[in-house]
């Protein structure tokens, strides 16, 4: 990965705690976190450090979620089902499927 991937990932991560502490910037910039997580995970300079922050997410995940599912990019909907399904999140499964968790 480059240099401009690493900072881009780096700022991703930054990004996402953030709205961990400041709900608020979901409603405020909704197109920024689709933007910048699906770049990330397009270019491979998500893996390391995103699934750790995902599972962070709890409160702000259904919105987050609901945001990032938004977005057209397949490849950003599998990654965030797989994420999400191996951390065994139910409130995950149910926004990403529409169904409950059997």
């Amino acid at each position: 990965m480059n240099q401009d991937w690493r900072a881009l990932a780096q700022y991703l991560e930054q990004f996402l705690r953030a709205l961990i502490r400041y709900p608020s910037l979901i409603k405020a910039d909704q197109a920024a976190i689709v933007a910048l997580v699906a770049c990330a995970i397009e270019h491979g300079c998500a893996t390391a450090n995103l699934p750790t922050i995902v599972g962070e997410w709890n409160d702000l995940s259904s919105a987050i979620a609901s945001v990032l599912l938004a977005h057209q990019c397949s490849e950003v909907r599998l990654w965030i089902v797989n994420v999400l399904s191996e951390q065994a999140q139910p409130w995950a499964w149910e926004v990403l499927t529409n169904h409950p968790r059997r």
